[in-house]
């Protein structure tokens, strides 16, 4: 496919973004997603405090691309990238010039193990700081999708597989992407941690939040009404303390202790879900005609 899984967006930009490259080169650049993300954080981004940056003309960062299938390219291609190689990318890596990171996203997956491991070497001798590559981390057939024979998938590629090429960091996204990096001597390596982190989930569901909102109810209803005169009807015995009426006709049911939140908001509008001030009491409401207190 000419777009990829976006779980590892976070990742792959922050990668980027800590080896600060001068010159990427982007090989299967599809629909053209990652050529735009490495232009808006290393260009665009740089806007910030140099304006004159965000004219196409004062870019500073080379990115070149390669493409295989040139009905994915578009006027929005020729505008991001600086160059475009049009071809197999097995042979095209012969002849491209040197990059600061040769980036392969979804890409190495699509080739035997073989040349794969044969066109990770090319890049890597083609490469200043390191080959960033993104691919499955499990099976995932694919066909010719798209009318275009280079997006079947030939191969599945493990942290091992990378490690017997050089030195080498690599992580595993949340849905299963291998994320690997290939480092040149000398160049320090990055943290493969998405540079915006999720804020941690509270440990406290609903339901314990829940459970302490009835209890409070309850020791409302408890405290408003004192303890039940017998063990006949604690419901019924509830609704005649609050409502200063009597059902003799209504079903038996739990005690007062038992009941659930359904049975406590349906015992008055004067009973609240939260606790109250110390203090503070529930008002009554007016007698029904022909009650007493």
């Amino acid at each position: 496919m000419p777009t990829s899984r976006c779980n590892h967006i976070p990742t792959v930009v922050g990668i980027v973004q800590q080896l600060a490259p001068r010159s990427i080169l982007d090989v299967g650049v599809g629909f053209g997603k990652w050529g735009h993300l490495f232009r808006e954080y290393t260009d665009i981004v740089a806007a910030e405090t140099d304006p004159c940056r965000y004219a196409r003309a004062n870019w500073q960062v080379q990115i070149d691309g390669i493409e295989g299938h040139r009905p994915y390219l578009t006027p929005m291609h020729e505008f991001l990238y600086d160059r475009l190689y049009v071809g197999d990318m097995r042979d095209a890596i012969h002849d491209v010039g040197t990059y600061d990171v040769i980036f392969l996203g979804d890409v190495i997956e699509h080739v035997e193990k073989d040349e794969g491991r044969s066109f990770l070497q090319a890049c890597l001798a083609h490469a200043r700081q390191a080959v960033l590559v993104t691919t499955p981390a499990r099976d995932t057939a694919q066909g010719a999708a798209c009318a275009n024979e280079l997006e079947v998938h030939r191969s599945l590629w493990t942290p091992a597989d990378f490690r017997a090429l050089g030195r080498c960091v690599y992580t595993l996204d949340d849905n299963d992407t291998l994320i690997a990096v290939l480092l040149k001597t000398g160049v320090a390596a990055p943290a493969c941690v998405p540079r915006v982190r999720r804020p941690a989930r509270s440990p406290v569901g609903w339901w314990p939040r829940l459970r302490r909102r009835l209890s409070s109810a309850l020791r409302l209803v408890r405290g408003a009404t004192g303890p039940p005169a017998g063990p006949t009807n604690g419901r019924q015995e509830v609704r005649e303390r609050i409502h200063g009426v009597s059902d003799m006709t209504a079903p038996r049911s739990r005690p007062a202790a038992d009941l659930t939140l359904k049975d406590a908001t349906q015992l008055g509008p004067e009973l609240e879900l939260g606790p109250r001030p110390r203090g503070t009491t529930l008002e009554e409401p007016p007698l029904a005609p022909g009650a007493r207190r």
